[in-house]
Order: C-alpha cells, then structure tokens, then sequence
C-alpha cells in the first residue's frame, strides 16, 4: 500500500491535486474493500482458495478397509539405482526414488508400497496387489489423476475417468473388475488426499534419517544441507530403512486422530479390521494386477487370436468366434498362454500358444517402442528449433 501511495503523490504533485494522508486512505481503502477482494487481487486465486474454511471429514462412520487412498511421493535423498540387465550401461543411475503407497482411510495405515525410479502403472498395480493379497478389496477408492492411475489397465471402465477417449468396448479395469468405487482427488489439491498428511512425517523422518547423511537433498533450492550430493545411498540399503520407517509410523502410539484416540495406527486398523466385513480376492481375481491387458478381437470363423506374432487357440473358443474379448497374460512370458475374460469381465478360460513366432518378453518391445517415440520426439523438436533460427 505505502508503495502505491508514493507513486500516487508523484502524479498528485504534477497534476495540482490535494491529498490525504497515508493512514486516511489506508482506513477508507479497508473500511471499503472486503479483505478477501485484497487478498484476490494481490495474492491470487490460490489465496483466495486456501482462506475459504477447510472441510473436515468423518472418519469415525468407516471402517477398516471401507475406504482406501493412494499417491506417489519422490523421497529426497539420492539413491544409487543398479544398471538393468541386458541395458547398454553398465553404470549405476543416481535417482530420487517414488514410492506408491496405498493406505487405509479410517485408520491411517500405509497397507501397501513399491519403490520405483519414476511412477508408472506396473508399480501401482503390483502395490495394490500386494493390498489386496494381505488385507482385502476395498469398497472404494482416492486416487490421484495422474496417467500412472488413471490409465485403462487400472480404471478402465470407470465412468468418471477423465483421460484418454472412454469407448464402449474399453478393456475394465483392475479396479473396475474388482467392484471397487474410484474418486479422482481434486488436481493440485493435497488436502484431498489423506495420504499427504502420512508423506509429511515420512518425508520428515526417513529422508532425514542419519544412515542417510550426504544422501539428504533437502525440500527445495533454498534448504540444500552442507553435506549435499556427497554420497548416493545403495538401493537396497534405502529399501530397508523406508521398510523400518514406514512400519514405525504404523505403530508410533499416542495418535490424536479422529479414530485412534491416544492408540497407535497400527492398533486402529486391527480392531476395526478384526470385526469389519472384509471382500477377500478370488483366485481368478488374483491374476488381474499380476498380468498384462489387451483388447483383442476373435478370428470370425475358429475364435482363434493372433498377438504379438503368437497364435492362441482352445476348442471351446469357436463359441466366442468374431466377439472382442480381453487377454490377460504375463508380461514376462507371453507364450505361457492367454486368459480370456469377456468385456463385461467374465472369466471364459485359457487359450494356448499354438505358434510361437512373438517377443518372449513383451516389456522389451515396449521398451524399444517408448525409446522410438522419445528419439522421434526429441528430433522432431530439434526440426522445430532449426526452422526457427533459419534465415
């Protein structure tokens, strides 16, 4: 304010007009202006945003596993990640590492996780296998909207998705097949994510735990420690003090949550799991976050699929001939054979390799597809740059 004053009583002196004191004005511009109208205009929307009454939700009509949320969070410190086999480097990659975890609403407690160099479909769906196997399927669902969750592998199906084109004939989901009910968290919004509140404290001690000392990077530009970039921590040594934090967190007493009142997490969940009505996996249902997905189309006459350069065939499939069906396979062996499922989800049966002539492990064409698109991409760009500063 004082720095627009100054300005206006450099206009005033030239233009002869009288002025009011600083205070004066001061006292009409609040006694006109709503302070929310001066918080809009100087600091924005997002200002505006955060002075609305935040809403505080109900946790204690849940129960254990009613409802679950899930995100990624990228740790600060540097990992040493170990060269893949069969890559072309033999160096190790220094990483800040992400890790997917899922967590129970009701009581808070991270039920699942996986580390991984970036976020990606493969590390959700393994997490939430790992979920489902211990604990069970939740009713419903948080998720971020973010491509690694709101992909068709996962949420296909899904009548609120909002990424991608949605198609009538779309391969369901894992969540989708599982009955469970996905909410997308608001963009850009971490108190619609109950997990944010678990990634603070994680963040807090595990980053900044000692066995991690020059490891460290600090939470921003401005917050580097002295000892910054001066060691990269092995994988498997960060894996085993994330594992030790994660589980200290679940069981660190004296909460003063909504539904654990002075108790642990850990002893939140397990008393409300131990009289919930929990939906336990089938073992056809355990095959989904394991496996590969694709559309795929029945030859008219035999009911036959070709995929990959593969043949896959079985008597009882001239029933389903000229139909579009689902094929859930094993990324790393797509010889072993193709489950079918029919799009409404329906289990149909096995299809066996008849001719082997396909990759032996798909992972390594997708690999060779997503480096083609990323060259493709990078030289398009540098077209782009030459046209530009061309005469």
């Amino acid at each position: 304010f004082s720095a627009c004053y100054r300005r206006a009583l450099r206009i005033a002196g030239t233009e002869g007009w009288q002025v009011a004191p600083e205070r004066t004005m001061r006292r009409r511009l609040e006694a006109e202006v709503s302070a929310l109208t001066i918080t809009l205009c100087r600091k924005g929307v997002d200002a505006l945003k955060a002075a609305y009454p935040a809403q505080t939700r109900d946790r204690v009509s849940l129960h254990a596993m009613e409802a679950g949320n899930a995100d990624y969070h990228r740790f600060d410190v540097f990992v040493r990640w170990p060269a893949a086999l069969g890559s072309n480097s033999a160096q190790d990659e220094i990483v800040r590492p992400q890790m997917v975890a899922f967590q129970d609403i009701y009581s808070g407690r991270i039920l699942s996780w996986r580390i991984d160099k970036t976020p990606n479909k493969v590390g959700v769906s393994l997490a939430l296998g790992d979920m489902i196997e211990r604990f069970g399927i939740p009713d419903r669902i948080v998720l971020d909207n973010g491509r690694e969750f709101a992909n068709k592998f996962l949420t296909g199906g899904t009548p609120t998705r909002f990424r991608f084109k949605v198609k009538d004939d779309d391969i369901p989901g894992i969540l989708t097949t599982l009955g469970v009910t996905v909410h997308w968290a608001t963009p850009y919004s971490g108190q619609s994510k109950p997990i944010e509140r678990a990634f603070r404290d994680l963040a807090e001690d595990i980053a900044k735990d000692p066995r991690f000392a020059g490891a460290y990077t600090g939470n921003g530009i401005d917050a580097k420690p002295d000892n910054y970039g001066s060691t990269a921590i092995p994988l498997d040594r960060f894996i085993e003090v994330v594992a030790e934090g994660i589980e200290e967190h679940n069981a660190r007493a004296g909460r003063r949550g909504q539904t654990t009142m002075g108790r642990s997490i850990l002893e939140t969940f397990e008393a409300s799991y131990a009289e919930a009505p929990i939906r336990k996996a089938t073992a056809e249902q355990r095959r989904l976050w394991l496996m590969g997905a694709e559309g795929l189309k029945t030859d008219s006459r035999s009911g036959a699929i070709q995929f990959m350069g593969n043949k896959y065939y079985a008597e009882w499939m001239y029933e389903i001939a000229g139909q579009k069906v689902v094929g859930r396979f094993d990324p790393a062996n797509i010889w072993d054979g193709l489950h079918i499922y029919a799009l409404s989800g329906e289990y149909l049966g096995v299809a066996e390799g008849t001719e082997n002539a396909g990759f032996f492990v798909l992972a390594e064409a997708r690999n060779q597809a997503s480096a083609r698109r990323k060259w493709m991409k990078a030289e398009t760009e540098a077209a782009k740059a030459a046209t530009v500063y061309d005469a």
